[in-house]
């Protein structure tokens, strides 16, 4: 084989660590052609080996298996050589800055994010699929991840459109229905103006012929004229009363048809209310539940502190806030596995919601963090709750795999002060967090 072909070969062994040789059992001294063509031939391979590492090297490795598989000469081969050189030269380096360390920050973003969304309640299993395979495989390359993400993003906004075309085909169902009804009552009003039409035509008509009567009697000339003439007149006011029936009859009768439209329609429109209000409530529900554990969730919390803020709350009765977080969470998640660590979110969040009275809160906050708060109580107060609750987390019989998993938990609190905010009071509690770590962790600390 030619020199710089065997160049090739030894400067790509230097930059790659060496396989082993697949030609270790081939006696290169017995058959020269054999061993040149088995050269060419792993040249070719590994060619297709580094397909995609970068378009330009590519290129250069196409070219070099194209030309090896025909016949070239020394000069060409040292050509490719060099621009094969540089075609590797060109390629990052994975220790370098920008590149492994990188993908493992653009990783940590990615799972960052995802951390902090919120999903319908149907796509949670994909989303805590997707957490589990960041952190259980350092292979999965960041733009699957992206990728993977945004299909979940884009999937969960198409959930979102979903249940607000239902809503607005319910809304249309309901602006019908109330727009028919508007046209029932119009037939009824339409209806009583006409009976009272009717009533005012009959009395004028019953007006008429006793008027008719009291003058035929006025001005009878004998007795069997005046008995004819009332007669007639008689007649009169019985057809006159027997129209008038008639046209009651049917409007009752129409009026009956139209009552029982109304109230089937009233009815529809009940069930839609209240169809919608129960979809209204469990959104709303929903959006306020923590899809993992059960309990409140971060909006929840927020609402609540922006409330008693705005409403100056804490001015006139002591609060406290406490934030808890699980102790080394992430060294449980890799010992263990997530699903074991989703199991603890769990039992912590149904422990905390235990010990908490009717109107104070508690809620997950996001990852293993979950705040609380103490209504009526001062810093001293719940600090003894507070420790009462550690205590009862690091009694917790929790096993995994056939061990026991020991489980603690910090807590950073602050009694709220008159002129705080939503944001001064979480920093202000998350400071005392930070020193309960610092202190060595399963420990509460005020501030």
């Amino acid at each position: 084989m030619d020199p710089s072909s065997a160049a090739f070969t030894a400067s790509d062994d230097a930059v790659r660590p060496a396989p082993v040789d697949p030609l270790a059992d081939v006696d290169h001294g017995d058959d020269p052609l054999e061993v040149d063509a088995l050269q060419r031939r792993l040249i070719g391979r590994l060619a297709i080996a580094c397909k995609g590492l970068d378009p330009r090297l590519d290129r250069e490795l196409g070219e070099l298996s194209a030309s090896v598989r025909g016949q070239c000469d020394a000069h060409h081969l040292r050509l490719l050589l060099g621009r094969l050189s540089q075609a590797i030269a060109l390629l990052p380096d994975p220790a370098a800055p920008g590149t492994s360390s990188q993908t493992d920050e653009n990783r940590s973003l990615l799972r960052a994010l995802l951390k902090q969304l919120s999903f319908q309640s149907e796509l949670m299993p994909r989303a805590t699929t997707l957490a589990q395979a960041i952190d259980s495989d350092p292979e999965m390359r960041g733009d699957a991840i992206a990728y993977q993400l945004a299909k979940l993003i884009a999937d969960d906004r198409a959930s979102l459109r979903a249940e607000t075309r239902e809503a607005q085909r319910l809304l249309a169902q309901v602006t019908a229905q109330l727009e028919s009804l508007a046209r029932d009552v119009a037939v009824e009003t339409k209806d009583r103006q006409a009976a009272a039409r009717n009533n005012a035509s009959l009395n004028t008509r019953i007006t008429h012929e006793m008027q008719a009567i009291d003058s035929s009697i006025r001005s009878a000339s004998s007795l069997d004229v005046l008995k004819t003439q009332v007669s007639s007149r008689l007649e009169q006011i019985g057809a006159h009363l027997h129209t008038h029936r008639e046209r009651e009859e049917q409007r009752v009768r129409e009026y009956e048809q139209h009552a029982a439209q109304m109230r089937a329609r009233i009815a529809e429109l009940e069930q839609t209310a209240t169809s919608l209000r129960q979809s209204a409530e469990l959104g709303h529900q929903l959006a306020l539940t923590d899809a993992l554990t059960g309990i409140p969730n971060r909006m929840a919390y927020e609402n609540r502190m922006r409330q008693i803020c705005e409403n100056a709350e804490h001015r006139n009765r002591p609060m406290t806030l406490a934030i808890w977080d699980v102790d080394h969470f992430k060294r449980i998640n890799d010992n263990y596995g997530h699903p074991v660590g989703d199991k603890l979110l769990r039992i912590i969040a149904q422990l905390l919601s235990r010990q908490v009275r009717a109107h104070d809160l508690v809620a997950r906050y996001g990852g293993e963090e979950f705040v609380m708060l103490f209504c009526d109580m001062n810093a001293v107060g719940a600090r003894t709750r507070a420790n009462r609750i550690r205590e009862l987390v690091t009694e917790l019989d929790l096993r995994a795999r056939g061990e026991p998993v020991a489980v603690t938990i910090s807590c950073g609190l602050t009694q709220l002060r008159e002129d705080d905010d939503p944001e001064s009071a979480l920093d202000r509690a998350d400071q005392a967090l930070y020193r309960a770590k610092q202190s060595g962790r399963n420990r509460c600390v005020g501030l």
